[in-house]
């Protein structure tokens, strides 16, 4: 089961701006997840051609770290490749996603580049705190602490360590390689002590943003500035926290994270993978024979089979965007929609391990689909990047591995009818189809911006509790990019003053 929160999180992260060519507004929800692990990226400036955008949405599993490093490396690589010289560009992204893919097996790459983002984010929550404690009166920060300090008694606590792989499903995946836990003296029993771990793996702490480096509206809203973009951090008014049905016991701890994509995902087949190599190493040591190399190869395998972008992944939907046509590259299940005289045209086809082509690349490489639809009762995506577990099969080439990283490639040319066009992740598509999407986006064109279209979508998309099938229930991403190629009466209302300016001249979000 996946970890749920009390309530969901609807701060909103929305990231806009424009050219003469399109105007965007990208919208981020982390729901009712308690870790937020999708990422996204909009590249006005992707070539020294005004009229070429890059736009793309990345959705991970079992992890934050590769849906963040695909964001941040992923459109430099596509460049470095030399991808836009090329005459034939659907073959280059296929074998550029490849490449890249093959970029994840090195753990401490990706994870170089998430702790270097989470630096950042701790710097600006740390300097929320201090911007807070500012309007405070001395005594009260002073009392404030004072409770903090007589809740915690240091003779009924110690410090334990725990190896990585240890985490709850939907436990962010951040690299450590020990994380420190609190154990209470209290947890008598072994039962104690296993649920006592799993109420420190998930347990959150809401802050509350305040006014930092930015405006704060009255609903608490803060912005937060880029170079390019304007980019800001909306507000909740839940405190949420894990309930104590989600809540992981230590069985879940020792669960990979890897392959959990839905909310009751079974216990992965790479744990199982690095459980019974562990069992292995033990019955030798049981028989006498010699060990010497036992321990150092059961941390390159624990270490191997929790690593990111091994037991982890993302989907990537990346829409190129040209004067006269766009390009959609596709692995996984988010997707890219163009409105067309107020019709949706799907520009990408949701990946599924019970596909007929799938299932066929799956069972040939020697892998099988689950009557549950999952690759070796695991993953219930066929592509993605990332899930190098899945990878293994040294007989055949990358692209035909159980889960491939080529991703589908479909082409367009624009026409004047062409209007809308948007990129988002399944947390859109579960709840609403294309259709439903662009009707919703078309009925409030007229009042609304972009930005408030995008929030007021999450919102919709937003299971009002977690008895359900899940639908609802995961992160939200959704990019809407309107096409100013052809102005007509499709026009989105100006009401939002940051988005009629060019993307580097964004200092306003009003």
């Amino acid at each position: 089961m996946g970890a749920y929160l009390s309530a969901p999180k609807t701060e909103k992260q929305h990231e806009q701006g424009e050219n003469e060519w399109v105007r965007f507004a990208s919208t981020s929800m982390q729901g009712w997840r308690a870790h937020q692990e999708d990422a996204h990226n909009a590249c006005l400036d992707f070539s020294s051609d005004p009229k070429c955008c890059l736009f793309g949405v990345y959705d991970g599993h079992g992890g934050k770290d590769v849906a963040i490093y695909t964001s941040q490396n992923l459109p430099e690589f596509l460049k470095n490749a030399g991808l836009l010289n090329e005459k034939d560009i659907a073959s280059a992204l296929k074998k550029c996603f490849v490449d890249f893919d093959n970029t994840l097996k090195d753990e401490d790459v990706i994870q170089t580049d998430v702790d270097d983002v989470e630096e950042r984010e701790a710097l600006f929550e740390e300097a929320i705190a201090l911007s807070k404690e500012a309007s405070v009166s001395l005594e009260s920060i002073i009392r404030q602490y004072a409770k903090i300090r007589n809740r915690m008694d240091p003779s009924s606590e110690s410090i334990f360590e725990i190896k990585p792989e240890k985490r709850a499903i939907g436990e962010s995946s951040t690299r450590e390689i020990k994380r420190r836990r609190i154990h209470r003296e209290n947890a008598t029993t072994a039962e104690d002590d296993e649920t006592c771990e799993a109420d420190a793996s998930t347990s959150i702490v809401e802050v509350t943003l305040e006014k930092v480096n930015g405006s704060s509206d009255k609903n608490g809203s803060t912005d937060l500035k880029s170079d390019n973009h304007d980019t800001d951090v909306g507000s909740t008014e839940k405190n949420a926290e894990p309930t104590k049905e989600s809540t992981a016991t230590k069985k879940d701890l020792n669960t990979a994270a890897g392959d959990s994509k839905t909310d009751d995902d079974p216990v992965s087949s790479s744990t199982s993978f690095a459980t019974s190599a562990s069992k292995n190493n033990d019955s030798k040591k049981m028989e006498g024979e010699p060990d010497s190399n036992t321990d150092e190869d059961e941390d390159d395998e624990d270490y191997q089979a929790s690593a990111e972008g091994y037991d982890s992944g993302a989907t990537a939907c990346v829409a190129l965007l040209f004067e006269n046509k766009v390009i959609v590259a596709n692995v996984g299940d988010s997707r890219a929609v163009l409105c067309r005289d107020g019709s949706a045209v799907d520009l990408s086809v949701d990946h599924k391990p019970e596909d007929t082509t799938e299932k066929e690349r799956i069972e040939k490489a020697g892998g099988c689909v689950s009557e549950d639809g999952r690759v070796n009762g695991g993953l219930n995506l066929s592509r993605a990047l990332g899930d190098h577990f899945y990878k293994r099969n040294a007989d055949i080439p990358m692209e035909d591995q159980m889960i491939t990283a080529v991703p589908d490639i479909q082409e367009i040319e624009l026409t004047d009818k062409d209007t809308w066009l948007i990129v988002a992740c399944d947390g859109i598509w579960n709840s609403m189809s294309s259709q439903e999407v662009v009707d919703f986006v078309n009925e409030r064109r007229d009042s609304k911006s972009l930005k408030e279209i995008g929030a007021e979508l999450c919102d919709h998309c937003c299971a009002p509790d977690t008895s359900g099938d899940g639908t609802g229930c995961d992160n939200m991403t959704v990019q809407l990019i309107q096409l100013l190629r052809f102005k007509g009466p499709n026009q989105i209302n100006q009401t939002d003053n940051s988005v009629q300016q060019p993307v580097e001249q964004n200092n306003q979000d009003n």
